[in-house]
């Protein structure tokens, strides 16, 4: 029987009235149960005499299990836990001789069979092959070089076919990851906070394993990217077409290849300053030597960027350095997109916005800071319509290019609905501070002018009450505006 059914039992029967012998094995394994039932046993053991335990295990302590069963036993009799020793068996080493190039495959497909570790000290593979200096590998897995390199076989391997399977894989996890965050969360409250927790604690780790030691191709970053970007679009509640910006400002999350280098760098870090760590020290500096190496290239990219690495004394003063390092390249993307001037930028970087939860008022806030409201000016509105001008004054006789703060702030069509919901009063204060375009008394709407989170949940909700109005009256203009 389990672990388990034994305490099952224990808890109906205390004294284990209907066994005689108990035996327990692997002991040395040492889980919850394996202590609660032995801890349990011992004192069955003070009530039944006549119950006979036996403990078995290849490698644990024998003295402490026996002390431990023996302690508070009376003087005058006899101890109740002794030790026997059986002797095991030894075995010759099996001397394997493989003539044909499918020297890795065998090897691994012998380890799955058999479930075994291989140990150099044990296992000794030779070959009387005519090509006996190396072996040429093409295709094959992380996992099978690295059995061959552990067995002492010479190999030859090309970088790209090494880790081309492995960012496959990588890519695999994450669209799975993604994916399963998305369908767990889609109908649980407050699912922008979970989506984002779980995609942070869970998938990354998942995802970026190792990722520190590895060189990824630009697709394979660029797909990684889509994926993050697809999580966070879905914990914003914004369409697929908003920039990517958008993600790493109000959703918090760190663009993939700046992970993978902060990763890399604190990877540099920990063997600089690790004591007794000649080995990868030794590595280190023989890699330096190979400037064309592109892992070498990423490391003397990061350097060029924050300085040396080993320089930094306390392992946070170089993740907030990393951390800079991203903030600079978002906003070096958020500069060159026109649409998304109208954007705050966040008060604390790579964490999710106040604002943003699972309301509505939070879904049109998030559209319009990232300046996709669905108007029709980017992309066909929910009418299928798409308009350069504002179809409502173009009734009027004025042309006035389509945007998110012409519809929100200075539409005529909406003069008196913005009067009563004080939108009209933000846009008199923001001039008289000095605000003058609709582009910057838009982004102060948005938050750029300090507010809090109640505040702008506040301004999401009016904001959708103003893109509704407008949407349903330029429903009957939206044939003639059609580019």
């Amino acid at each position: 029987m389990t672990e388990g059914i034994l305490i099952r039992e224990l808890m109906g029967d205390p004294l284990l009235n209907a066994y005689s012998v108990l035996i327990l094995d692997e002991v040395h394994e040492r889980t919850a149960q394996i202590d609660i039932i032995m801890g349990l046993l011992k004192k069955v053991l003070k009530r039944r005499r006549d119950l006979k335990l036996v403990i078995s295990s290849a490698t644990v302590d024998a003295e402490y299990i026996r002390d431990f069963f023996n302690r508070g036993a009376e003087k005058k009799t006899r101890q109740l836990a002794t030790i026997l020793s059986v002797e095991g068996r030894s075995y010759s080493v099996d001397v394997f001789y493989l003539t044909s190039f499918s020297l890795l495959r065998i090897v691994s497909q012998f380890c799955k069979d058999m479930k075994m570790t291989l140990s150099t000290s044990k296992t000794y593979i030779l070959t009387n092959s005519r090509n006996q200096g190396f072996w040429k590998v093409e295709e094959e897995t992380i996992e099978e070089i690295l059995i061959a390199k552990y067995l002492g076989v010479s190999i030859q391997v090309r970088g790209r076919s090494m880790v081309g399977k492995y960012e496959s894989d990588v890519i695999r996890r994450a669209t799975n990851c993604a994916f399963s965050i998305m369908n767990l969360t889609r109908g649980s409250m407050d699912r922008s906070l979970v989506a984002r927790r779980l995609w942070e604690a869970c998938a990354i780790p998942s995802i970026l394993f190792c990722s520190e030691a590895m060189v990824f191709t630009r697709k394979t970053l660029a797909e990684l990217e889509r994926i993050q970007c697809m999580v966070g679009r879905f914990i914003l509640q914004v369409p697929a077409s908003t920039s990517r910006v958008l993600v790493w400002c109000d959703a918090g999350l760190m663009p993939m290849e700046h992970r993978i280098q902060c990763r890399q760098a604190l990877l540099i870090w920990n063997i600089c300053k690790e004591k007794n760590n000649d080995k990868l020290l030794a590595v280190l500096r023989h890699l330096l030597d190979a400037q064309g190496d592109p892992w070498v290239k990423s490391w003397m990219k990061i350097q060029r960027d924050i300085g040396l690495i080993m320089e930094y004394e306390r392992k946070h003063v170089l993740v907030k350095a990393m951390a800079d390092r991203a903030v600079k390249f978002v906003i070096s993307v958020l500069r060159t997109q026109p649409t998304m001037a109208t954007l705050p930028q966040p008060w604390i970087w790579f964490k999710p916005q106040p604002h943003v939860t699972d309301s509505k008022a939070s879904k049109t806030m998030n559209m319009v800071r990232g300046g996709n409201a669905l108007l029709g000016n980017r992309y066909k509105n929910r009418y299928g319509a798409r308009h350069v001008w504002c179809p409502l004054c173009k009734v009027m006789g004025v042309r006035v290019k389509l945007t998110e703060s012409h519809v929100i702030l200075s539409c005529p069509a909406l003069c008196s609905l913005r009067l009563k919901l004080k939108i009209t009063m933000f846009r008199t204060k923001a001039k008289l501070k000095g605000l003058r375009s609709n582009c910057e008394i838009l982004k102060a709407y948005l938050g750029g002018d300090g507010s809090g989170k109640a505040e702008l949940i506040d301004r999401g909700r009016k904001m959708a009450v103003i893109l509704e109005a407008w949407l349903s009256a330029s429903e009957p203009y939206g044939q003639e505006n059609v580019l």
